[in-house]
């Protein structure tokens, strides 16, 4: 009996192949387009759960309803202006824990779908990169090969990344994808060597232990560009495509493997001044049936949403120039999405539980979740308690400049900056009254005379030409500007907070 053990103990010692086997493993099958977890065929559908933007207190509440709707994955970005505020200062504590909400999801026995980016989009300001960035790489040269932008993001996975490596599939943790890279597609720089250096950069850290991919919208020009050379290529549509023709762009490109929608559309997002986006339950379960029978995975994007906290929320534009069409999101990441704004469910998501049981995709035992309670704290007035102007000069001293500096010049992320200016006896014995044009407006300018305000310009609205009657008694021009979010996709993603003047009457322009 002992002699058996003991050969039985050698035999492990000897014989890698055994011990190979034995270490999980997540792969892809392209004869028979199936994802292979440990070698048996294995289908996920997902819900992407954002952990900045829900308190930390509720993410466990918000897996376990995922749970409970039939969902075994949850897909989150990682935001790298969360975690890298400024140079070299790092922050993985509180709503920015990124271990403790990988722990808690595979604490659920679900697994994960990781996109640490660098560039996630996600509405949020600056599409996740730090607004620092753009002080220490030259115009034009984000999400491309130029060396001083890679020196940054090859800095910020050397922290990142070695964090993540533990939870890896290969490793024993529940990670199974980790994306390259995001919608690349749909940016204009179009980079093949840096395509191929991101993808080697994902390579060192991730190695075999969770299969990479790539996320593009349904259309042949985002695959032209969006693709890379041996990364998993997937696509992302809503309930008004055609499952079919999207995923045959999956097909052009690679001879097999599974069908995959990583953003499908339950709801969408909403900007400044538009109605609530709805996106209707009957045609959600529709399009999940078809993609069901098709034997695809595919994730929610979003089914919690949640809020973008503070100054977070990011802009969109749809001009071809960057400061016409400009768009800012909401503070509100309610997305008409499965779970609300609040966690609760809706309607939407019971009718996805149903859909995913009537299809024996998955049987929960869980219990299905009721809304939560609510406070009710009656009516608040708010009045003014302090001037701005007061304020202001108390609490920061003026940086002296010849024109407006950008928001990234002063070392300011988010939120206002006052601009203002002595007027000199030539600038008020002028005929009134007078225009003040400015070129760009990021994002809106409230105009005020010795603190009086006469006057605001909108950068969604592009009027940025104001007429004001400056006389003798009239001492300062002050600009209030607030930074309404960077925008977070497409080619204008460079989008640094400022006013450029047309003027050339206004100097010595200082920040108070």
């Amino acid at each position: 009996m002992n002699w058996i053990f003991v050969c039985f103990i050698c035999s492990l010692i000897i014989n890698p192949v055994f011990l190979e086997i034995s270490k999980p493993t997540f792969t892809i099958d392209y004869e028979k387009n199936e994802f292979l977890k440990d070698g048996e065929v294995f289908r996920y559908v997902s819900g992407s759960l954002h952990y900045f933007r829900v308190p930390q207190l509720y993410w466990k509440d918000r897996i376990q309803k995922m749970k409970a709707a039939g969902l075994n994955t949850i897909t989150t970005y990682v935001e790298w202006s969360l975690h890298e505020p400024f140079p070299g200062v790092y922050n993985f504590e509180g709503i920015a824990d990124l271990e403790y909400f990988i722990e808690l999801i595979k604490n659920e026995n679900m697994y994960l779908i990781l996109r640490p980016g660098p560039y996630i989009c996600a509405e949020r300001d600056f599409g996740g990169f730090p607004y620092w960035l753009l002080n220490v790489t030259p115009k034009k040269s984000l999400r491309t090969n130029n060396s001083s932008y890679k020196k940054y993001v090859s800095k910020w996975f050397s922290v990142l990344m070695p964090i993540i490596q533990p939870h890896l599939y290969g490793n024993g943790g529940n990670i199974i994808l980790v994306q390259v890279e995001n919608e690349y597609g749909s940016y204009y720089a179009c980079d093949s060597e840096y395509k191929l250096w991101i993808r080697d950069l994902f390579r060192s850290y991730v190695e075999n232990k969770a299969v990479l991919f790539t996320i593009d919208g349904c259309g042949q020009s985002y695959f032209d560009c969006g693709v890379i050379p041996e990364v998993y290529a997937t696509v992302d549509f809503g309930v008004s495509s055609n499952a079919s023709q999207c995923f045959d762009f999956m097909r052009k490109v690679q001879k097999g493997g599974p069908f995959v929608n990583s953003e499908f559309y339950p709801g969408w997002l909403t900007h400044w001044q538009e109605s609530e986006s709805i996106v209707h339950s009957i045609d959600i379960v529709k399009q999940m049936k078809v993609m069901l029978a098709m034997n695809a995975s595919f994730s929610f994007y979003m089914f919690h949403g949640g809020t973008n906290f503070g100054f977070t929320s990011g802009a969109n534009t749809n001009d071809t120039k960057e400061s016409i069409g400009y768009l800012p999101q909401l503070t509100s990441y309610d997305y008409n999405a499965p779970l609300d704004e609040a966690g609760d469910p809706t309607e939407k998501y019971f009718q996805i539980k149903q859909t995913l049981e009537e299809a024996k995709y998955a049987v929960t035992n869980e219990v299905s979740p009721t809304p939560t309670p609510k406070g009710a704290y009656g009516k608040f007035y708010l009045k003014p308690l302090v001037s701005i102007f007061e304020k202001v000069a108390q609490r920061f001293k003026p940086v002296i400049s010849n024109v407006p500096l950008p928001f990234e010049d002063l070392d300011i992320n988010t939120g206002f900056v006052m601009y203002e200016t002595t007027l000199t006896d030539d600038q008020k014995n002028v005929e009134n009254p007078v225009n003040l044009t400015v070129n760009t407006v990021r994002d809106r300018a409230i105009i005020y005379l010795d603190k009086v305000q006469v006057g605001t310009m909108n950068r969604l609205k592009g009027n940025t030409t104001i007429s004001l009657n400056i006389n003798r008694s009239v001492q300062n021009l002050s600009i209030l500007i607030e930074n309404q979010g960077r925008i977070n996709y497409g080619d204008f993603i460079e989008d640094r907070k400022v006013i450029i003047y047309l003027e050339t009457y206004l100097p010595n322009l200082c920040l108070l």
